[in-house]
């Protein structure tokens, strides 16, 4: 499918007779390649300033080639990272049925911005990107819909998780929690994963997390067996 616009407006419109030759036109200048970025919305104005410009039907920022600035560089897209997802089960305060809660993922240690020997990132810092998993995946897991509420607590909207019975809104706080309480108990984070999906490279901190388990490192090829268990796929903001 072409990523551009195709216009009439530059064709002409005058009638050439059979007798007459065709007219010599200007062969139309080739289209700039163009280098897709991925920007933030609270980045607009900022990659705007840089000559980047938004393209409507793709719903991205670019900037022609010939036009590059390296300025542009901390948006430029990065590799999709596979990721384990972990959800703990709690009874919900509102309905009291039972639900899951995502509490983080799993990322390859040598991805992770502070070198957690387990790769572990909190809900809270890659919940924009986990809104992809919602309908028939949540369904699948007992995970509520994973979208955006208002706390009463924090007097703030923030993306969430929900209970899968009533909607309601489950606290990050609660969720660190009862995260902390399972590790101090000795369970280990591979008992908690549910599933394996590719995230956006750019969901992923990059310098670092707000929240850290202290964990014991992962016994020599834990990891590894719970990669060959889980079989990664693709998740789409």
């Amino acid at each position: 499918m072409s990523l551009f616009k195709r216009s009439n407006a530059g064709r002409r419109r005058a009638a050439v007779t059979a007798s007459s030759p065709p007219p010599l036109t200007r062969a139309p200048a080739a289209t700039p390649h163009r280098v897709w970025l991925e920007v933030p919305f609270v980045d607009n104005a900022q990659v705007k300033a840089l000559g980047a410009r938004w393209d409507p039907d793709r719903r991205a920022w670019w900037i022609a080639s010939d036009r590059w600035r390296n300025g542009l560089i901390p948006w430029l897209p990065r590799p999709p990272v596979p990721a384990h997802v972990l959800a703990t089960t709690i009874d919900c305060w509102r309905c009291g049925q039972p639900t899951r809660a995502i509490v983080g993922v799993l990322i390859a240690p040598e991805l992770h911005p502070d070198e957690d020997p387990w790769g572990f990132v909190s809900f809270a810092d890659v919940a924009p990107a986990l809104t992809a998993l919602n309908g028939a995946w949540c369904s699948t897991h007992g995970v509520g819909t994973i979208k955006e509420r208002y706390s009463r607590t924090q007097e703030r909207r923030y993306v969430s998780n929900g209970c899968a019975s009533c909607d309601a809104l489950l606290g990050e706080f609660f969720i660190d929690e009862e995260l902390i309480a399972l590790v101090v108990q000795g369970v280990s984070l591979t008992e908690l994963v549910i599933d394996r999906v590719e995230l956006p490279g750019r969901a992923i901190p990059d310098d670092e997390v707000s929240m850290s388990l202290g964990c014991s490192p992962p016994q020599p090829g834990e990891l590894e067996q719970l990669t060959h268990r889980w079989p990664c796929r693709s998740v789409r903001p």
